[in-house]
């Protein structure tokens, strides 16, 4: 955009694909989170 201004896009879990972050010995297991965007715009001054 400028040189002081640019702008950040980060995608977590980009193919939406299920998976575990966790799993417990007791037959338990954590879901991760589906897919997520965050649009950031950062300036410099």
């Amino acid at each position: 955009i400028q040189d002081n201004i640019s702008l950040q896009l980060n995608v977590q879990n980009l193919t939406d694909k299920t998976y575990f972050t966790k799993a417990y010995a007791s037959h338990y297991a954590s879901i991760a989170p589906g897919r997520s965007t965050t649009l950031a715009l950062n300036v410099k001054f």
